[in-house]
């Protein structure tokens, strides 16, 4: 019997975490952005995204749509309640260093940027995704999310709602 209780206990805390994607886009069409960091800024050294370099936005361009780095709630991720963002510009001709100007840490407070409706949902959830996105390279940052519901065994999703700047 207390292998079972055991087992129970283990599976009881699998889901421990919330089910959340990070994701920056560039809203910059003049220059391609580099070294790109969203950390969390809650007293804990934690990367919730990182890209090498977002490629300057075309004119007229969307922007981010879908996707981004995916945190399981296995995985027992929190989303913080606060996030800096970070990035550099590319060398400035000339420069003797291979990296240009860093940009930020900006602060956002992601608890203002999603209400708490959504966020409770995705909490512990296989169900609920939250895909949370920054736009970057023009101030002020801009921030957009979707909250997918997956059915099956992540075979098939649909958007249930959606927030932020979407213009």
């Amino acid at each position: 019997m207390p292998l079972v209780l055991f087992g129970l206990a283990a599976c009881g805390n699998a889901m421990s975490g919330d089910h959340v994607s990070y994701a920056v886009w560039n809203r910059d069409s003049s220059q391609e952005l580099q070294d790109i960091r969203v950390m969390a800024a809650d007293g804990k050294y934690e990367v919730l995204c990182s890209q090498l370099f977002a490629p300057a936005a075309p004119p007229g361009a969307i922007g981010w749509q879908f996707g981004g780095i995916t945190n399981l709630p296995e995985g027992r991720h929190r989303m913080p309640k606060r996030m800096t963002v970070s990035w550099r510009l590319p060398p400035r001709e000339g420069q003797e260093t291979q990296q240009g100007d860093v940009q930020g840490p900006y602060d956002l407070d992601y608890e203002t940027a999603v209400p708490e409706d959504v966020r409770a949902l995705v909490r512990n959830s296989r169900k609920y995704q939250l895909e949370f996105a920054v736009g970057i390279g023009k101030l002020p940052l801009v921030t957009r999310w979707r909250l997918v519901e997956w059915s099956g065994n992540y075979e098939e999703h649909k958007e249930v709602r959606r927030g932020g700047d979407w213009h």
